[in-house]
């Protein structure tokens, strides 16, 4: 069942933005950090508080805490309008923040809970899903409104947008296929099966699509199967099937384009693919309880972050061979690369640190205190990291 803008507009309460910039919910007292744009910050949701904690990229420090009238499940940021988006699940909650004025601009009250949240590539539009409840809302940005909801899904919370922002591709195991949303219109599109590649409905479990950066093929693992899909955008079709190790996780992909890695974390490898043919090149000894994968310095350096061994394992894109491994003093969460590639922010859960990595140097850089304990994952406006 779909649902047009006409059916759900009453379950959407959008605060009207009043003409000096907004409704404050948090007043700045005159000792606390002024923030400029965006762009300038690394934004992490404190699990424990209602507030996000701010570092200054440039400068390697804590900025400031932002506070929040309630505590942010995932933060997201959208450079193209320029604002945070943070979600409560207790709440159905999904705000626009302004972060020079701490402003809460609006507030989209949804018919469903946010259990995750997935940006277009150009920042204009969001999904959200209810996993248990199988639903999916689209909002736009441009006119501000929530203008589908996309409902009788099978726990869709594996999603990712095509380049255009156009399609949105969402996992389904249950059926071994992948369903696709016309995000401008709300509607379901034809779905693509993996059943004829070898997928089993019900018995697989796989992964968010990963994009090349050229938007034409995509691929997703089989943690179950241990296989690999590779699916051209041109005709919608599965063109290959790879081995890959025990239980592959998602793919990264290198923002060049010319390697996706994934980690096999049943197997402890790492299993290197390049893209030209879309064949495993290398398969290298691995971690365990992968949190993200991270490239840098050119695209020629790849970080491996592992949880249970608190450790960044390095490995060198030139000559497909591991490159060394940095120690970790916290349990790391995921990792976000910095715009040039050149240093990885890694928050270090327990401990109230990031751990910033010299990715060429290959060593910790500097530590930055009085971070979240209970850390989400970090957010930057412009980061490295190829958007999945």
């Amino acid at each position: 069942m779909r649902m047009k803008l006409a059916m759900v507009v009453a379950a959407v309460a959008v605060l009207a933005v009043a003409a000096w910039g907004g409704y404050r919910y948090f007043w700045q007292s005159p000792d606390e950090a002024v923030f400029g744009a965006i762009d300038s910050y690394v934004f992490i949701a404190n699990h424990d508080a209602p507030e996000v904690a701010v570092i200054d990229a440039k400068k390697d420090t804590l900025a400031g805490t932002l506070a929040l009238p309630f505590v942010a499940d995932q933060v997201l940021v959208s450079r193209a309008i320029m604002r945070l988006i943070v979600s409560n699940r207790a709440e159905k909650l999904v705000a626009i923040i302004d972060l020079p004025t701490r402003t809460v601009e609006a507030n989209f009250r949804l018919p469903m809970t946010p259990d995750v949240m997935v940006l277009s590539p150009d920042g204009l539009r969001l999904a959200v899903a209810d996993t248990e409840g199988g639903t999916i809302g689209l909002i736009n940005f441009i006119d501000g409104t929530l203008n589908a909801v996309i409902d009788g899904l099978n726990a869709p919370a594996k999603m990712t947008f095509d380049a255009d922002g156009v399609v949105l591709f969402v996992i389904d195991d249950a059926e071994a296929e992948i369903k696709m949303i016309n995000a401008r219109k709300g509607e379901l599109l034809p779905p693509l099966s993996l059943r004829e590649a070898g997928a089993v409905p019900g018995a697989t479990d796989l992964s968010a699509l990963t994009r090349t950066p050229d938007g034409r093929r995509g691929f997703v693992t089989d943690a179950l199967g241990g296989k690999g899909y590779v699916i051209s955008f041109r005709d919608w079709t599965v063109t290959k099937a790879l081995d890959l190790g025990k239980t592959p996780s998602r793919a990264y992909g290198t923002a060049d384009g010319q390697f996706m890695l994934v980690a096999n974390t049943g197997s402890r490898t790492i299993s290197l693919i390049s893209t030209e043919m879309f064949e495993v090149e290398a398969t290298l000894p691995g971690v365990g309880d992968v949190t993200s994968i991270a490239t840098g310095f050119f695209e020629t350096l790849a970080y491996i972050i592992s949880r249970d061994e608190k450790k960044a394992v390095i490995i060198d894109l030139q000559t497909l061979e591991l490159a060394g491994e940095v120690a970790l003093d916290g349990v790391p969460g995921q990792a976000v690369a910095d715009e040039d590639g050149k240093k990885l922010y890694v928050p270090l859960g327990g401990t109230g640190k990031l751990a910033l990595i010299d990715v060429y140097n290959k060593k910790i850089g500097h530590i930055i205190t009085g971070t979240p304990s209970a850390p989400g994952s970090p957010a930057m406006a412009a980061s490295n990291n190829y958007c999945h």
